[in-house]
Order: structure tokens, then C-alpha cells, then sequence
């Protein structure tokens, strides 16, 4: 199969003027809200649009400029996922089989594909990932016939496969932090959880560095059953609820990390921000905006305080003129009755740019929901965009702990290999025919 689809696209004509360069942040026309995953090497910036096009931004030495390329426009199987490989190839994770897409000619097009892992067995289908393991390895989400299980699979060349962690059968998109942190969406009755795993940390501490966590094996392996997973460990951390999000509440299908502390549902609009909390991975949600301008007002981040809720803004608010902050909570529990609370306090900080609420009362196991409608912009008419956030609270903060600093959210995604001696002999290798 990957033989006659590198050969169709080594002689097509049709594709030829699809790979012209455009220099931009994005390729020409494609919208954000179109981008299923994204990858990068210190020379690419890889982008899976949710068609299935792959698109390969080339890094100007001098101006850090980026030349897009349509790089494999079609024939891929319902692609999932992918990662940046060594010589300026591709990973990419698709229905049945783990691909290398390479650009031998050097013309910005993918023209030489690489099995890594195929023959499946029958019904079973690879439902995430490719993502970089810590010791050469990828991590890859395998799906059992008519998605009776799903594990994460840690897979080697030429040393097979191993079951890392069992995931529930209704887990749907999976992303997984620099720091290890795997993230997936569960969906049920009463709107969509974000569950959350620690991988925990490479066995060996070695210099990263940006290139492939592949090398090209001599031959296809056939991907046999993987060992025995061990018991499950994804802890519910995140809910989002129907009430709050409505329709963006609904089976989330992307998920990325945007860094450790933020997580992304671009096709659902949301904004997740994950935050540990005496031994628990908890967090709250936002709705994110499609116009968010530098002139506009939204809601750019929520976290738990000491004793109420830090909610962060774009620009300064009108503390003058503060709305009615309307808080309600119910148990995590699906389709529960979401019952208002009495607001203690609203505490806007000096600067103007971060407000917290403080409930009547504050207990675990319950999600916080708050709506801040008619909130405005300091000396402005602007009002906030996205007035409504949630927070799930499994553990509430102890006494002197402080919650983790606001990261700045950053753009594309790195992958690395704890190997650095290998991945710079493999820089001049060429794929074996």
C-alpha cells in the first residue's frame, strides 16, 4: 500500500502546483479551528489539518520565516496524529499503520513512505498518538476490534511493543505533556471529563535534543498484540459540563498541549488549564473565543486560590462597575443539578487584570461554574466576551501551599530523543530503499 501511494505521488502531475511555498504562520487558507495536530524540528513546523492533509512549514536560517509546502495532500487513512522524524521526515500515526513520510528530491512534497508498523489485526486500529517516547521510542494508542480496549503502547524499533497504561474504553482524544502528562476526553451523559495520567520520567537523564525519536528499521514489523497492560491509572481531573458549554461540551476528538499547564480543544472552543494540587491533577475551563483581539475583553485563564477562584483577563475591568458574579456548583457526577452559591467576596488585584471570587463556600467534589456577563473594559464599552468559566475542585488547596505561576502560552510542539549521539549520526542517512 505505502509503495503505490509514494509511487502515485511521485508521478501525478495534478499535485505538482499544489506544493507551492507560502510564507506565513500558517499555510494560505488554512483556519486554526482546521488544524487536527501539529509537530516541529528545529528546520520543520508539521500541521494535520482535518482533512487529512499534511503540511510541512521549511524555517528560514536567518529570519526564522516559515515556507509552507502542501507535503502529502492525499491518500492517508484517516490520519490521527503525527511527529517530526530525522531528515526532515514525518511520523504519522494513520488507521492501520505507523508511516515515515520522506521528501527525497527535495521539492517540499512527501515522495517516499515507510511502513513502521502495520498488519493490525483485524477491526483494530491505532486511535492516537504517534508521540515521543523518553528513550527512542513512540508512544501510540492502539484500539482492540470494535473498541473493547485501548492502550498506550510504547513501541522500539526492532524491540516490539509494551503496554504502558490501559485507558478506558469511551476515551476519545489523547495528548501528552512535555512533562509527561498524558491527557485524555471521556465523554458521558452529562458533558465530557479530562482525564489525566502522570507517564512519569525518562529512566535516563541525557541532553535532549530536537530531532526524530525513530530510526528507520530495515524492514516492516508486524505489530503483534502488546504485552499486558498494567492496571489502570487515568484519574478523572477536568469536567466540563452540558449546562455551562453546551454544544462545546460534546465529544471533544482534539486535544493539544499547548504547554504543561495548558490544554487545548480547539475544535470544541475550549481553553483547559491543568494544575496540580496536594498529590491531584485538577483545573478549570474557558470558552475561547474565535475574535480575541488585542482590543477585545476575555477571560484568559482560571485557577484555584487559597480560598476562592483566580480568574485572569486580557486587560484591565472596570472594578468600579462590577457586574452581579453569579457562581453555582454541583457534583462531579453526570447530569448533576448545578445549585447557585452566595458570593463572599470579589477581590480585583491592583493592576486590574485578575479578579477573585471567593464563594460563601468552598468544598471538594464539586464543580464551580461562574458567569460574569456584563463585566467591561477599564474607560471602555467593550464588554468580556467569554464571560462563563468552571473549575473543578477534587482537592482544595492546603493551607500555605500557592498555586503554580500562570505560563504563557506558547505555539507548536517540540519532539525530542534522550539520545543525542544518535540522532546526529542518523542526519545523514538516507531512507533504504
Amino acid at each position: 500500500m505505502t509503495r503505490c501511494l509514494s509511487a502515485c505521488l511521485l508521478v501525478s502531475p495534478l499535485l505538482t502546483a499544489c506544493f507551492a511555498a507560502v510564507a506565513a504562520d500558517l499555510p494560505d487558507g488554512l483556519a486554526e479551528s482546521a488544524i487536527s495536530s501539529t509537530a516541529e524540528s528545529e528546520s520543520h513546523r508539521w500541521i494535520l489539518d482535518s482533512a487529512g492533509k499534511i503540511y510541512r512549514g521549511t524555517k528560514n536560517a536567518d529570519s526564522g520565516e516559515l515556507s509552507w509546502t502542501e507535503f502529502v495532500r492525499v491518500g492517508l487513512d484517516s490520519p490521527v496524529g503525527l511527529v517530526a522524524g530525522k531528515n526532515g521526515s514525518v511520523i504519522v500515526a494513520q488507521r492501520v499503520e505507523l508511516t515515515q513520510i520522506f521528501d527525497e528530491n527535495n521539492d517540499g512534497r512527501g515522495d517516499f513512505f515507510r511502513a513502521l508498523i502495520s498488519g493490525l489485526p483485524i477491526g483494530s486500529e491505532i486511535a492516537g498518538g504517534p508521540f515521543p517516547g523518553t528513550g527512542g521510542d513512540l508512544l501510540v494508542v492502539f484500539s482492540s476490534a470494535g473498541g473493547a480496549t485501548k492502550n498506550l503502547v510504547s513501541w522500539k524499533p526492532g524491540k516490539g511493543s509494551r503496554g504502558v497504561i490501559e485507558l478506558p474504553r469511551t476515551a476519545i482524544a489523547f495528548a501528552i505533556s512535555p512533562d509527561r502528562l498524558l491527557a485524555a476526553s471521556i465523554r458521558d451523559s452529562g458533558g465530557t471529563w479530562i482525564g489525566t495520567a502522570s507517564l512519569g520520567a525518562s529512566k535516563k537523564e541525557k541532553a535532549p535534543v530536537r530531532a526524530a525519536p525513530v530510526a528507520k528499521p530495515p524492514e516492516v514489523e508486524k505489530a503483534g498484540p502488546p504485552e499486558p497492560a498494567p492496571k489502570p491509572e487515568l484519574e478523572p481531573a477536568v469536567r466540563i459540563p452540558i449546562p455551562m458549554f453546551g454544544e462545546h461540551a460534546a465529544k471533544i476528538e482534539q486535544l493539544n498541549f499547548k504547554d504543561p499547564g495548558t490544554l487545548l480543544a480547539p475544535q470544541n472552543q475550549l481553553t483547559i488549564f491543568l494544575e496540580p494540587c496536594d498529590g491531584r491533577v485538577q483545573g478549570g475551563v474557558i470558552l475561547t473565543p474565535e475574535d480575541a483581539g488585542e482590543d477585545k475583553l476575555v477571560i484568559n485563564h482560571i485557577r484555584l486560590a487559597s480560598d476562592g477562584f483566580e480568574i485572569g483577563f486580557s486587560t484591565e475591568i472596570d472594578r468600579l462597575n462590577l457586574p452581579e458574579i453569579k457562581i453555582a456548583a454541583g457534583d462531579t457526577a453526570p447530569g448533576a443539578e448545578m445549585v447557585a452559591v452566595p458570593l463572599k467576596e470579589a477581590v480585583v488585584d491592583p493592576d486590574g487584570k485578575t479578579i477573585t471570587v471567593i464563594p460563601e463556600a468552598l468544598d471538594s467534589g464539586l464543580v464551580y461554574a461562574f458567569d460574569l456577563t456584563g463585566l467591561k473594559r477599564f474607560e471602555s464599552d467593550v464588554v468580556l466576551q467569554n464571560p462563563r468559566a468552571a473549575y473543578t475542585v477534587l482537592k482544595i488547596r492546603p493551607t500555605g501551599e500557592t498555586a503554580p505561576p500562570v505560563r504563557e502560552i506558547e505555539t507548536g510542539t517540540e519532539t525530542e530523543t534522550d539520545d543525542a549521539a544518535d540522532a546526529e549520526k542518523s542526519a545523514n542517512e538516507k531512507p533504504e530503499e
